[in-house]
């Protein structure tokens, strides 16, 4: 016993030493890093915008991801405009995200946990929304959370639970229409789970009014906050996900690529990836239909996460590819896709459970060892507190316009405000510290490409238009981006 209880506060120190270094990383980053193009446009085109304006979409885009506006513009009132301010709902989101990380995974087998939060949480591509003022973070610590009251409530039926879960679903989908799907899927499987249940015993029947009474009043909430802007996004067709190709290639195709981050692979080690997610999710589905066949009351009683993750994910891709073949819509991919990476790893994480339950404790160790290991390795060597992978380009804006602030303070103030011309990427961020710095001897940048009467480019080396600045002073060339800024009056 004193063995045990020992091994199980070394196992919660690690825990906490964990989240606590992740937190810091995230922290740092987000107040180092320079702001990136799809921030700075959410921040210059929406959050100054009256509440009320914000959440019915009055200018319908699916930039503005209206928690995450909402959030900011609160942030910003009461810490200021720094990158840490506007950032810092995301990185609160990713406190969210490892208590419920921390819940959902507590009940394992003791030698599983740490391995298995590793598995959950150090997936580089998703770490750095927590440190982006964008809406994906938050949506992926609300469906932690939406999840983790979805099968606490199978385990002790209390309302408070399907109202928390109700709750955690509508700040994801409100963070990220992409949960829509996670939503509607959470709810058809608590529909199934309440079926089997009704079925396994016969004491108890399933009555749809009454097993969905709570869901009814939050579906009520639910549309009339979210009705008219998913209307007006719909109409427009902005629920692009931007995969054309398949499921497997486009939607877990790019997890992998997103976990590699900037590791490149070989393509036949992508593939064998791919091959193996889905082997685990046919052997997943396998072992549950054998058991639901034969009625193993005590399979589905005890390994209920497992059939509630597997039945969402299993739920959300029927979805997608319902979508995909009677609406034409995309298939998720790139960062669209990454809330699936909590549920796939819900996935594993559950099945390996089972695995060491099931004597195979040996192999569920070595398995869920070697892939936290490996985990660990990628998100070291790709770790970084100057640029998000989607974004990169935007690495060296905010170095940029430091130089340029130099620049102006050694020359005498000139008769008029100096003019920068900027690649069309570059322009929303250079407006961002134009405004949050109040830089007033600075003109607005646009998107109408180099002018001959700019006093400074900022470009990258392989534009088109590169040549109008040849044998001009580099004030900063950026190997990385391959970015420079260059003087072109002097």
């Amino acid at each position: 016993m004193l063995r045990s209880n020992l091994f199980l506060k070394i196992t919660y120190g690690l825990l906490a030493v964990i989240s606590i270094g992740l937190l810091w990383y995230v922290g740092l980053k987000a107040s180092s890093a320079s702001f990136t193009h799809d921030e700075s446009f959410t921040y210059l085109g929406y959050v100054h915008e009256p509440f009320m304006d914000i959440i019915s979409y009055k200018r319908p885009y699916t930039n503005n991801h209206i928690l995450n506006t909402v959030l900011i513009k609160y942030s910003e009132h009461f810490f200021g405009n720094s990158e840490l301010a506007l950032r810092l709902p995301n990185v609160l989101a990713c406190v969210l995200y490892l208590i419920y990380a921390f819940k959902l995974l507590k009940k394992l087998a003791l030698a599983l946990i740490i391995p298995c939060f590793i598995v959950l949480i150090i997936n580089i591509s998703l770490v750095d929304f927590f440190s982006l003022a964008r809406g994906y973070g938050l949506s992926f610590a609300f469906m932690l959370m939406s999840i983790y009251h979805l099968i606490r409530y199978f385990e002790y039926p209390l309302k408070k639970d399907l109202l928390l879960f109700n709750i955690g679903a509508f700040f994801a989908v409100l963070s990220n229409f992409s949960l829509l799907n996670f939503y509607v899927s959470a709810l058809v499987v608590y529909n199934v789970i309440s079926l089997i249940n009704s079925k396994l015993n016969s004491d108890k029947s399933y009555r749809f009014f009454k097993t969905n009474r709570i869901h009814l009043i939050s579906l009520v909430v639910f549309i009339a906050v979210l009705y008219e802007p998913i209307r007006r996004i719909s109409r427009q067709g902005m629920l692009d996900f931007g995969g054309k190709t398949g499921i497997l290639e486009d939607t877990f195709g790019s997890l992998i690529r997103g976990v590699c981050y900037e590791t490149v692979i070989p393509m036949s080690l992508f593939y064998m990836i791919l091959a193996l997610i889905v082997v685990m999710l046919v052997a997943i589905g396998v072992l549950i239909v054998k058991n639901m066949y034969i009625r193993n009351s005590a399979f589905l009683n005890k390994h209920r996460p497992l059939l509630i993750v597997y039945f969402i994910l299993l739920c959300i891709i029927i979805v997608s590819l319902a979508q995909h073949i009677l609406i034409h819509n995309d298939f998720y991919t790139g960062r669209f896709a990454l809330f699936l990476y909590p549920l796939l790893m819900l996935n594993f994480i559950y099945l390996m459970n089972y695995l060491f339950e099931a004597h195979y404790k040996k192999t569920a160790i070595v398995i869920c060892g070697g892939l936290a290991f490996g985990l660990l390795l990628n998100f070291s060597a790709n770790m970084n507190l100057y640029f998000f992978q989607e974004w990169k380009y935007d690495w060296a804006t905010k170095t940029a316009i430091d130089v340029l602030t130099k620049e102006h303070l050694k020359k005498s103030t000139p008769k008029h405000r100096v003019k920068l011309g900027v690649n069309w990427l570059f322009e929303p961020t250079t407006n961002f510290y134009r405004y949050t710095r109040n830089l007033t001897w600075l003109a607005k940048t646009h998107r109408e490409g180099l002018k001959k009467t700019d006093d400074y480019y900022y470009l990258f080396q392989s534009d088109t238009n590169a040549y109008l600045a040849k044998d001009r002073p580099v004030l900063l060339s950026v190997d990385g981006i391959g970015t420079i800024l260059v003087d072109i009056k002097n």
